[in-house]
């Protein structure tokens, strides 16, 4: 039987895992190759605009990124350098999703009245001042670090997609390149999380625990000068929303696949939606979800398959070494962030090759992820099983990030799409902190049976979700649509 303990086994897994991404990444160009020719040699009319917009944007995101990775893993680390009890750490933890929760929420939906590109800033801000608050060590000071600390999360995971998605459609680039750019996105993560891994190790071995986080915050002042220097000014909208988007392509250039109108004529224009309410803000999106019950379905179901990922944390150190044995656990974490890039290549792939409609795949995404977490409940006696089974998890969360982002990017209406992604994020951050209390109840069996059980649950839901938003746009198209009332006779 093969071990967990010998490197030379998670090696060969690494080396394969990169592999499988060079082949993907690859393979990926010649997709577009085949199914695009106007993409790749640089003569369609938007390339040149549509692949500074992504450097832009991925120059902003992978730094910010990059300091998240930084502090993440060394944060106990520090608290328990401070001479802290459990339970003082346990409420540092739990006060910054309550911040996430709370201050965050309400601050990241100003992104839609002043700007996505000032409160991506703000995130930077945030981050930075978190990090060096909590590097001083005082009690007072990491109280007021995990409170920055949550508000910065919560606007980096609403206000960079929403400025990308809609700089993307202003800019009237076709849809099908966003996905791309999500993909190209959790791959650069990946990169980005095995080079601070070890960047990290080295800083902590030589300047010890605090030193990631004072890395940290040099990444997010790179980043805050990115995005000040390169991003757009902020946009926001006044006039209602019809659609996702807001933006109908109106020139047949603009499709990725049109040679000439008379190869390849541009399809009929979407098919109108109803139109949200006026309003905006949180009172707006409120007013979404009620008009819209399948957008709300599937922000639960995005917010299920996040928690999941949140319990993952907890569990799969015990899972591989249920005895306490000494792992290398320096190459565990470097194979699972490989993985996670397999699972953005992966997506980038799916989505050049446009063989396999979005949701399709992010069903597919949550089906594979169900099975691995419950073949990992049963293969328990075999570490080694169960961390080839935690691999294919991770390559999961890796896809499932640039597909969460695409689903995103085509229901949520571009008024209030800051605001939605922070209501989003209530219940992932109401779900973590009960996570947080029943890791000291339940065994590792335990929240790995809960965590299978709620990627199930968020499977039902996004499908549910998804065919609703069908039968909907079916609807609407026939003119059925019980949304909209019917002519007077």
């Amino acid at each position: 039987m093969v071990l967990l303990e010998e490197p030379a086994a998670l090696w060969g897994v690494l080396a394969l895992l990169i592999v499988l991404c060079a082949f993907c990444y690859l393979r990926k160009f010649s997709s577009n190759l085949r199914s695009t020719p106007l993409l790749l040699n640089g003569c369609h009319p938007l390339y040149g605009s549509y692949l500074k917009q992504k450097k832009k944007y991925l120059a902003g995101y992978l730094l910010v990124a990059a300091g998240d990775w930084f502090q993440g893993p060394y944060l106990y680390a520090l608290y328990v350098s401070d001479s802290l009890s459990s339970f003082s750490i346990t409420c540092l933890y739990l006060l910054g999703y309550t911040s996430a929760l709370v201050v965050g929420t309400a601050v990241g939906s100003l992104g839609d009245r002043v700007g996505r590109k000032r409160n991506s800033m703000l995130a930077a801000i945030f981050y930075i001042f978190s990090c060096v608050l909590i590097c001083r060590g005082e009690f007072p000071l990491l109280v007021t670090g995990r409170l920055c600390g949550g508000i910065a999360s919560s606007l980096f995971h609403s206000s960079f997609e929403a400025w990308v998605t809609s700089a993307h459609a202003r800019a009237m680039l076709p849809p099908e390149w966003l996905a791309i750019t999500f993909g190209d996105a959790s791959f650069g993560n990946g990169i980005v999380a095995i080079v601070v891994g070890i960047a990290s190790s080295v800083l902590t071995d030589r300047w010890g625990v605090r030193a990631p986080f004072l890395a940290a915050a040099a990444c997010n002042f790179a980043a805050l000068a990115a995005i000040w220097v390169l991003w757009a000014s902020p946009q926001t909208t006044t006039t209602p929303i019809s659609s996702a988007t807001d933006i109908t392509p109106t020139s047949p250039h603009i499709l990725p696949r049109a040679i000439s109108p008379a190869l390849h004529p541009p399809p009929p224009p979407p098919p109108p939606e109803p139109a949200p309410p006026a309003a905006d803000g949180i009172s707006g999106a409120l007013a979404l979800f009620r008009a819209e019950p399948s957008i709300a379905a599937l922000g639960l179901a995005l917010a299920l398959f996040e928690g999941t990922m949140y319990t993952f944390v907890y569990f799969w150190t015990p899972a591989l070494a249920p005895n306490h044995e000494p792992l290398p656990f320096g190459l565990i974490f470097a194979a699972f962030m490989a993985a996670v890039m397999l699972g953005g290549a992966t997506f980038s792939l799916v989505a050049a090759s446009q063989r396999m409609p979005v949701e399709r795949f992010a069903v597919l995404v949550y089906l594979v992820g169900t099975v691995s977490l419950l073949f990992g409940l049963f293969c328990g006696s075999s570490t080694y099983s169960v961390f080839l089974l935690f691999c294919l998890f991770e390559a999961v969360c890796g896809a499932y990030h640039a597909t969460a982002g695409t689903l995103r990017s085509k229901v949520i209406p571009d008024r209030v799409r800051a605001t939605v992604l922070n209501l989003f994020r209530v219940p992932l951050n109401a779900m973590v902190m009960g996570t947080m209390g029943l890791t000291f109840v339940l065994s590792t069996r335990a929240l790995l049976l809960l965590s299978a059980c709620l990627l199930a649950a968020g499977t039902a839901i996004l499908q549910g979700a998804l065919s609703c938003r069908t039968r909907l746009e079916n609807a609407t198209k026939n003119g059925t649509s019980s949304l909209v009332p019917p002519e007077p006779v």
